[in-house]
């Protein structure tokens, strides 16, 4: 086994164990954004309402910005 070899596996490991501390933290800390509104922690979320303000006010500018596009021309 080369320097390369043994460079290139060392890499690898200090990356996976990178991931797999991020991974814990994140958990730790109440989880990735994508579980906020099933989180207990989140304060976008509106527990009475089932509702997340956060992606209601995300689909409102998206709607608005897809209105604002120009309407395809017929062929």
């Amino acid at each position: 086994m080369g320097v390369a070899d043994i460079l290139i596996i060392a890499a690898i490991a200090v990356v996976a164990f990178l991931c797999v501390r991020s991974i814990v933290r994140s958990a730790r800390n109440g989880g990735e954004c994508a579980t906020c509104p099933s989180g207990a922690l989140c304060s976008a979320a509106d527990r009475k309402a089932g509702r997340c303000m956060a992606t209601d006010d995300m689909l409102k500018r998206m709607e608005a910005a897809a209105d604002q596009l120009p309407t395809p021309k017929a062929r």
